[in-house]
């Protein structure tokens, strides 16, 4: 997978991207173009999220572009709203007197800056450098409710405020926040690189709908994709906790798996042919010893699903000058010797 600019899809430069999809169809994958609509995913953008996707035809599955039955539409009001208004105080009321206060006033612009940009609104880009006043996105942003002329360091502040027709700046949080990045989340590059970083990211929640649909075609497990979006993207009582122990593989396992993996992924045919079925035999054995200890935890006993998944592994490199030497439905043990997933 792996994304395009918008510009590749245009009538001069239809020529080379239909060349890369026939360079990726040679090589043996099923070829998708995706265009994924950002509003639809919640995401307060005009546009699209463009990408290629390639599914090796030997894989059973089938890729289908993510859709949704029910989308999210959000505005920019209400997404913005948290990050670029910190300081209203409308729900404690303030005496007549100051209703024309540089608080009143931060009050008043607050209620109708959200009320104003929540009804459909949609930024049109996020650019990575002011546009020019002539240019049409500069008069999109204005009416989404964002002033284009710059970005600032931090939301407006009371004071700073005037009317109620102020416009407040992008802040590199409010742009994460575009993106539907998660406010936990932190980007520490210099000067104006936060802003590059993010605009050109590709937004997490599309990340996470095409890696599912990915992992639907590649294993045939349902994924509902209607209660994905809705999850959070980050399991905060995991932040801060331990990671997992990892179990370290041993020099002689990546041997095993590159000589394993040699024929079928790096065409290497002089590496195939110093093999003889004994050290075939020898080399899957260590895969299976160490590959799914490392998965399931040490002292795991290897399960019948996993033995037949290493024997496909044996079938799809090609490596059985005999049979015998890898293990196979028939000549697997006894499955009570071994745990079931």
């Amino acid at each position: 997978m792996f994304t395009i600019v918008e510009t590749v899809t245009f009538a001069q430069h239809a020529a080379y991207l239909a060349e890369v999809c026939s360079d990726l169809t040679r090589l043996g994958y099923k070829v998708e173009q995706v265009r994924l609509v950002k509003s639809n995913f919640g995401l307060p953008q005009q546009g699209a999220q463009l990408l290629i996707i390639g599914v090796r035809t030997n894989e059973a599955g089938t890729f289908v572009i993510p859709s949704l039955v029910n989308p999210l539409p959000r505005s920019v009001g209400e997404v913005l709203g948290q990050v670029l208004i910190k300081y209203d105080t409308s729900t404690e009321p303030l005496d007549r007197k100051d209703s024309y206060s540089p608080q009143g006033l931060y009050n008043t612009w607050a209620k109708d800056w959200r009320r104003w940009y929540s009804d459909g609104k949609l930024l049109p880009i996020i650019p990575v450098s002011p546009p020019s006043k002539e240019s049409s996105t500069w008069e999109a942003m204005k009416e989404a409710g964002i002033d284009p002329e710059s970005y600032a360091e931090a939301p407006p502040r009371v004071g700073e405020v005037n009317d109620n027709h102020f416009l407040p700046k992008l802040t590199v949080p409010a742009i994460a926040c575009l993106q539907g990045f998660p406010d936990q989340w932190s980007f520490e590059a210099e000067l104006s690189g936060n802003v590059d970083m993010i605009a050109e990211a590709m937004p997490p929640i599309l990340a996470r709908v095409m890696g599912l649909n990915i992992y639907q075609a590649l294993t045939g497990t349902r994924v509902d994709l209607e209660t994905a979006i809705r999850d959070p993207l980050i399991d905060e009582q995991r932040i801060g906790q331990p990671l997992p122990e990892r179990v370290s593989l041993t020099p002689k396992w990546y041997t095993a798996s590159r000589a394993l993996k040699a024929e079928k992924y790096m065409d290497r045919e002089d590496e195939v042919e110093k093999l003889n079925p004994d050290e075939a035999g020898r080399l899957l054995a260590t895969y299976m010893e160490e590959l799914v200890p490392m998965k399931r935890g040490k002292g795991a006993a290897l399960s019948r699903k996993e033995r037949v998944a290493v024997a496909r592994i044996a079938t799809a490199t090609r490596l059985q000058r005999d049979r015998d030497c890898f293990p196979t439905e028939a000549s697997a043990p006894d499955p009570k010797d071994y745990t079931y997933l």
